[in-house]
């Protein structure tokens, strides 16, 4: 399948990529920094550019299947500077995918994000006091985002992990309520983010994902 990626050079991103290209997948691949991407870089293709240009966007969604992200709030210094600019995005990005004609997309948020008809656990519940502690306005902001996906008419899913680690063990679940564990594995996360890629059962639903 041809996918299109962004977040590609991340934590989460970087193993997503090379499970996608073990698995035979397409990709491209939109990054500021693609040196970041290493050897993967000749094995994908890249568009060099920022997630909050539409322009770049838009060429870098030229001919995909799909579209995955694992874009996440900024962390340290500097990060007011983007506040409200991923609702934009988000919105940008909708746009952009009807235009296209793609309706599949899966994307990453957060356990503590709350969405219509779901239920936080108690859990998530703590994580999101937190968050909005220390995030401010940005996890206001990504919680805004994944809002507008949610109630736009693509065929989206949101995974919403608490902490993602390598190495984390335990049998990983997905599940509508419930979250067994603080911590979810990096390695599982993102085989079953591919794996939505094929299987519809979690279209138009926000999984809370967990290993334990």
């Amino acid at each position: 399948m041809r996918i299109t990626v962004f977040g590609g050079t991340g934590f989460v991103g970087k193993m997503l990529l090379q499970q996608a290209l073990q698995e035979g997948h397409e990709v491209t691949v939109l990054a500021r920094s693609p040196a970041k991407l290493g050897e993967m870089k000749d094995r994908v293709s890249c568009i060099e550019g920022d997630y909050f240009d539409a322009n770049t966007v838009r060429d870098a969604l030229q001919g995909a299947d799909a579209v995955l992200s694992c874009i996440g709030p900024p962390l340290g210094f500097g990060r007011s500077k983007y506040i409200g600019k991923y609702p934009q995005a988000m919105k940008s990005l909708i746009t952009e995918l009807e235009t296209a004609g793609i309706t599949r997309i899966i994307t990453i948020a957060g356990a503590s994000v709350p969405l219509p008809g779901s239920k936080l656990p108690l859990m998530a519940k703590i994580t999101r006091i937190m968050m909005l502690v220390i995030g401010g306005q940005i996890s206001r902001d990504k919680d805004e985002e994944a809002l507008m996906l949610a109630e736009s008419g693509l065929d989206w899913t949101i995974l919403r992990p608490p902490g993602i680690k390598a190495g984390v063990r335990g049998d990983f679940q997905a599940s509508e309520s419930e979250l067994r564990s603080p911590f979810v594995n990096l390695e599982q996360l993102c085989r079953f983010m591919l794996s939505n890629l094929n299987d519809d059962a979690w279209i138009r639903k926000a999984p809370l994902t967990s290993t334990k």
